[in-house]
């Protein structure tokens, strides 16, 4: 368009200056979105763990006595097939009636504590 006339190399090289302004709000926008669909996807997520039923019913049953601590050390973890590391330097110690929350990425990441 240029050559032919109908560009001039100013307006040309405005429009590609404009061009290069605009990507990094583009850049900003997607990366929003992104951020937005991630915390949407952790939500459900928790919000399915959160309307599971308990298990124990409002004591109608008593609990039975604990029986006495469970320690879990692990210095490292690998899976037979992998050549990464899964767990590393897991340590914590579980009196009778205490409860142990695991949270992380998804299911993969926390594999190793029920096999």
């Amino acid at each position: 368009m240029v050559i032919q006339g109908s560009l001039t190399l100013g307006q040309l090289t405005s429009f590609v200056m404009y061009l290069g302004l605009m990507i990094w709000p583009m850049l900003a926008l997607a990366w929003m979105f992104n951020i937005v669909e991630r915390g949407s996807a952790a939500y459900a997520r928790i919000r399915t763990m959160l309307e599971e039923a308990p298990v124990v019913n409002d004591g109608s049953e008593p609990t039975p006595e604990g029986r006495g601590t469970l320690s879990v050390a692990v210095r490292e973890f690998i899976y037979p097939q992998a050549n990464k590391v899964s767990l590393e330097k897991v340590n914590f110690t579980l009196q009778p009636g205490q409860m142990l929350g695991i949270c992380g990425r998804p299911a993969p990441a926390r594999a190793p504590f029920w096999r």
